[in-house]
């Protein structure tokens, strides 16, 4: 690869850069976008169900309060364009809080990186301790913490 082009203060990635030359000056793309999707996603494991206190129904109502419904498809006419995507529910991880709940203004609220109350407050979980939040996050369903595609 041309180091002109590596080196580029715009390139972070080069194998998602298409470049053309034209004489002797490199061209970048005019979007560098990655979409960023994270409360999509309505899956609960199986293997982490058990945890939350709420019947179905309930949880079914929680999931329609808290989830992003539709972003994915909303942005599916950018098809070309990387992703990053959270595979299970914000109910389970949230991907998008400080892991330290002493850094995250949620956390008061009992919605840190892991939930442990609803959107109206109620339980949805008991209180994990250390060990069992750090189980949550090295989950294998959440192997890299953000899927990246596209």
């Amino acid at each position: 690869m041309d180091e002109r082009l590596r080196s580029c203060p715009v390139i972070r990635d080069p194998k998602t850069i298409v470049a053309a030359r034209d004489s002797d000056a490199w061209h970048v793309p005019t979007t560098n976008m990655v979409l960023h999707i994270p409360h999509d996603s309505t899956r609960i494991p199986a293997d982490v169900r058990h945890t939350l206190r709420l019947s179905d129904d309930a949880l079914q109502t929680e999931l329609i309060a808290m989830t992003d419904s539709f972003t994915a498809e909303f942005f599916a006419f950018a098809s070309d364009v990387p992703r990053v995507t959270f595979p299970v529910s914000r109910l389970i991880v949230d991907p998008e809080r400080f892991v330290d709940d002493a850094h995250e203004p949620m956390a008061a609220r009992e919605m840190g990186v892991v939930y442990t109350a609803t959107s109206d407050g109620a339980v949805l979980r008991s209180q994990p301790t250390s060990s069992a939040r750090e189980a949550l996050r090295r989950s294998p369903h959440l192997r890299s913490n953000h899927f990246v595609s596209g």
